[in-house]
């Protein structure tokens, strides 16, 4: 469990067991073991010596088993004293075939209190509490104060487990969220209710709603963390009827700040506003309705073909494809001349990008044809191929083109990218298209390596897609309605 997983359960244990205890542990694993091999066990009995028992065998079930387990919570009141009820269980998306049936023993540590004022984080009145929960059912007490006003049961956002609140618990979170909670609990309280509504455990309008709620935040983690769910949506969500409205919903939530932005870093802003740019200016010119965007995006293209330090380097392929989206036949003539003439690979890869996201069909044709020429390595003029089968591009005309051209197509890719040659397909979201890839792979699949599996992962995401579709399309149609 390296890297990200690893450090978040690192992170989980020492919380609950104390800084101080979880650094004793390690360092006496490391003088245990100086100059020598050790093996997890070694690990795991160390810090468990150092602070309580129970410690390795709950940390096992985190290393032991995949997946993220889900804790839903209920508070009960009784005479001024409130209990969490706990259940858990392993978080899938819709439609997963994937075991459910692993339990984890999990550090849950919760904070909360009383009223609406005070500081951010753990200060002021709020008082924390921890406990293991070690079946898929438990209680736990509740913090003090919680009945008389909020909860929030992942301290820190340090626990590994999504966190799905019943009754009113979220409403009353979100009345205190600017104040109560850190900015890590903020971003986690966002990416949670995406990650619940991927998984169908909740109607997706519901953590659409917190988009506009923290879009406006000062902070650019908070930000970014709404851009997923609000951009998650677009390729198969949103109702054909209503893909206006989606473009009044993006414009209204975030086109002012993304106009105010610009494409075109200002003096002595500050990193963070730097770092927001090239995240939801491009997003915004492309998805909502804002031609003074898009005006601005066609011009600092056309600059950028010209001189390449006219455009910030972070901000240079987002130009480059939003001019591209709304491009005509004389614009994709100069991107592929510049292509021809670019010796920095970097400007090529920018550039095959922007290739594949002109919408006009036979712009698009000619952007794929590219791939079959010597004029290009494949390995770059693939990347225009992919874009252009991306969910809201041109995945048809990809595909038909694809299964016209496939034995040239194949006879130009490298061995060690052939074998990826299903995933053109992964774009779809219906069982008509998942059956034509399936049967045009059925006797090609196995000459290709690796292509059994890559079409397996490919299939197995278009039924996802599918049955994520069924389950929270009417959600998203009935959120975007009232824009």
């Amino acid at each position: 469990i390296s890297y990200q997983k690893g450090a978040a359960v690192i992170a989980m244990f020492e919380s609950w067991i104390g800084e101080e205890k979880f650094r004793a542990g390690v360092h006496a694993y490391l003088v245990a073991h100086a100059n020598g091999n050790a093996t997890e066990r070694d690990f795991l009995e160390k810090v468990e010596a150092a602070s309580r028992p129970g410690v390795s065998a709950a940390f096992e079930t985190f290393l032991d088993q995949p997946g993220v387990p889900v804790v839903d919570v209920a508070l009960t009141c009784s005479g001024g004293q409130g209990t969490l009820a706990l259940e858990q269980r392993r978080l899938l998306p819709v439609g997963s075939k994937g075991s459910s049936a692993e339990s984890w023993k999990i550090p849950v540590c919760s904070r909360g209190g009383a009223g609406a004022g005070g500081e951010a984080g753990a200060g002021g009145e709020a008082s924390r509490g921890c406990g293991l929960l070690e079946k898929p059912e438990a209680t736990l007490a509740a913090p003090a104060a919680a009945c008389n006003g909020w909860v929030f049961a992942n301290d820190g956002m340090l626990g590994y487990y999504r966190t799905l609140y019943r009754g009113d618990l979220l409403t009353k979170l979100l009345a205190v969220a600017d104040t109560k909670l850190s900015l890590a609990e903020r971003v986690g309280l966002i990416r949670d209710a995406d990650a619940l509504g991927e998984a169908g455990a909740i109607p997706m309008a519901q953590a659409l709603a917190l988009v506009p709620r923290f879009a406006g935040a000062a902070e650019r983690d908070v930000v970014s963390a709404t851009l997923r769910p609000a951009a998650d949506i677009r390729d198969h969500l949103v109702p054909d009827n209503l893909l206006p409205n989606y473009a009044r919903f993006i414009s209204k939530t975030y086109g002012a700040r993304a106009r105010s932005l610009g494409f075109g870093p200002k003096p002595e802003e500050s990193d963070d506003t730097r770092l927001l740019r090239p995240l939801l200016v491009p997003f915004v010119a492309r998805e909502g309705d804002e031609p003074q965007l898009r005006a601005e995006a066609k011009r600092l293209a056309l600059a950028w073909l010209a001189d390449r330090k006219a455009v910030a380097p972070e901000l240079a392929g987002g130009v480059l494809s939003v001019a591209a989206r709304f491009g005509d036949a004389e614009l994709f003539d100069k991107y592929l001349a510049a292509a021809r003439a670019a010796k920095n690979r970097r400007d090529r890869v920018r550039l095959f990008s922007a290739l594949g996201d002109f919408r006009d069909p036979a712009l698009v044709r000619r952007a794929l044809a590219l791939y079959l020429t010597d004029e290009f390595d494949p390995r770059e003029s693939d990347i225009a191929v992919y874009v252009a089968a991306e969910p809201d591009n041109s995945p048809d005309i990809v595909w038909g083109f694809f299964k016209e051209h496939y034995e040239a197509m194949l006879a130009k890719a490298p061995r060690e990218i052939a074998g990826n040659a299903p995933s053109v397909g992964g774009g779809f979201c219906d069982p008509a298209h998942r059956k034509d890839l399936a049967d045009f792979f059925g006797d090609r699949v196995g000459k290709l390596p690796g292509g059994p599996r890559t079409l397996a992962q490919t299939l197995e995401t278009i039924d996802l897609c599918i049955a994520l579709r069924e389950t929270q399309q009417g959600s998203v149609g009935e959120f975007l309605s009232g824009y």
